[in-house]
């Protein structure tokens, strides 16, 4: 993975050509959306054609409005910018295909061959993400795709470039169509699913109810994390065990803190929520120390429609974006530095520097989510 930083992730998964035929028109100031034609508009294909079916399409446009070949009504001169528009389409798209699939090699030492270099490994690490090393632990950056239609449990996939290894989900969810009379999914609980296993579970409670009959209007939502353990020869049943609690985290503003509490109730971390432009921030810090580090950060930045990204959607019901999610710990000298971790269960060493669980950082992302898209609804 390359070093960019905060949401950058999310800025290589959803690059854009922002060359001018991306564009239908002269680019009115108040157009608030992106309309026009993508790449693949102007082609006439969809965005899962092969790249066959691609080359076909373009070598039929091409022969009807090649300036030497068309018989246009509209002169020569529409010709020619209707054959501009589908040649410059046809190749930002073969260019793409041609560093994802790696045959196109940078030769030369020179600034510019570097810098070409280290544009096509951002766009090839962008497309398949970062290797994941051991099934055992998660990868020191990902993203959470946040989904698009509220008719899914599945709130969050966590994939690393086009490879899904896991997910956040409603439980007993019912399906509703009716979205303008749903019950907000915002306090259902949750599960985290990680290889097909159940790893954490998740419930939360509104305000004003989190304590008995307390109706004190400072009373925060609480968010109860646990892990599972099956018991038994069945394996069916199961015991749940604390992992942390999170108070406030939809009562705290837009930009303020929130807290996290272990299992005997000590404060243990603080989550700040930020926005710097179009980018909604979550970074996790350790309360008792002099100096303290980040050993979490999560960004969600906000992008246009899916047809104007550089990639097709991995899922055509998570294709809005989501959080990209970076992992710290510190090496032997103390340095903070990217770090996988362990998902399964409770890792020993991650106890022992009092590091949080994965599976609070990704429930919480989750509920922050659900938090987004109700107000979202709700306007």
């Amino acid at each position: 993975m390359t070093s960019f930083d905060s949401s950058d992730r999310s800025d290589q998964f959803n690059l854009l050509n922002q060359t001018q035929w991306f564009s239908s028109g002269a680019g009115s100031s108040t157009q608030t959306e992106f309309p026009g034609e993508n790449a693949y508009d102007i082609l006439g294909v969809t965005e899962n054609s092969s790249f066959a079916e691609i080359k076909a399409s373009f070598r039929k446009l091409a022969k009807e409005t090649h300036p030497d070949l068309a018989e246009s009504k509209n002169g020569s001169s529409e010709s020619s910018k209707s054959f501009v528009r589908i040649l410059a389409a046809f190749e930002w798209y073969r260019s793409i295909n041609d560093i994802v699939s790696q045959r196109k090699a940078v030769v030369g030492t020179g600034y510019f061959d570097v810098l070409e270099a280290d544009f096509y490994s951002a766009i090839q690490t962008a497309y398949y993400g970062p290797v994941v090393e051991s099934m055992d632990l998660l990868p020191d950056r990902f993203e959470a795709e946040e989904r698009s239609v509220y008719e899914t449990p599945e709130v969050l996939h966590l994939v690393s470039g086009r490879d899904l290894f896991g997910m956040v989900c409603l439980v007993d969810r019912i399906r509703v169509t009716d979205i303008k009379n749903h019950a907000s999914d915002a306090y259902r609980d949750l599960e985290l699913h990680i290889s097909g296993r159940v790893v954490a579970v998740a419930t939360r409670i509104p305000p004003k109810s989190c304590f008995g009959e307390t109706q004190s209007e400072d009373v925060e939502d609480l968010i109860q994390v646990f892990l599972p353990f099956s018991q038994g020869l069945n394996r069916k049943v199961r015991s749940l065990v604390l992992l942390g609690t999170i108070t406030g985290l939809g009562t705290s503003p837009e930009e303020g803190s929130c807290f996290v509490y272990n299992s005997n109730g000590s404060k243990t971390h603080v989550i700040m929520k930020h926005r710097t432009l179009l980018v909604k921030h979550m970074h996790w810090y350790r309360v008792r120390e002099e100096v303290s580090v980040c050993e979490c950060r999560c960004g969600r930045a906000r992008l246009p429609p899916s047809k104007f990204w550089l990639f097709e959607p991995r899922c055509g019901m998570h294709d809005i974006g989501g959080w990209y999610i970076k992992t710290f710990g510190r090496d032997k000298k103390g340095r903070t530095v990217p770090s996988q971790r362990y998902w399964d269960g409770v890792d020993a060493a991650e106890q022992f520097d009092e590091r949080l669980h994965p599976a609070i950082y990704l429930l919480a992302l989750a509920y922050r989510t659900l938090d987004i898209e109700d107000a979202k609804i709700r306007k």
